[in-house]
């Protein structure tokens, strides 16, 4: 099992889904997130003002594959998540060995030092 993880605007994300789906693959992992601005003196139209970002708002995507079909996802999302400011350009590659569950307890008490308990770790 293959992780792809990227990061992208947060516009792109339905041309990734759809590209992702025609390669057969449906379900991926986003999460929201900023990322600071790589060259200085760009705004963007907020509620029609124009404001100077110092942070993008994008998503970070985690999509799980087989080995054989690293390839054809990968072209399919080089294809969707192209856009003329790109965020970053890297998409890393992580083969994912093992995979382990760990089931914890609810926190009892209100003071520090207390945290969930695991109750059982079983592997995936």
């Amino acid at each position: 099992m293959l992780k792809i993880e990227f990061i992208t605007r947060t516009f792109k994300i339905d041309d990734i889904r759809a590209a992702l789906a025609h390669v057969d693959l449906v379900e991926f992992l986003a999460f929201d997130t900023i990322y600071p601005q790589p060259e200085t003196g760009v705004t963007d139209v907020i509620r029609g003002i124009n404001c100077e970002n110092e942070f993008i708002p994008c998503v970070r995507v985690e999509v799980f594959v087989e080995p054989q079909l690293r390839d054809k996802a990968i072209d399919a999302i080089r294809r969707a998540a192209v856009h003329e400011r790109m965020i970053a350009d890297t998409i890393s590659l992580f083969t994912i060995v093992d995979v382990v569950e760990i089931r914890t307890t609810r926190a009892t008490g209100t003071g520090r030092g207390t945290a969930a308990r695991p109750v059982g770790i079983s592997r995936m």
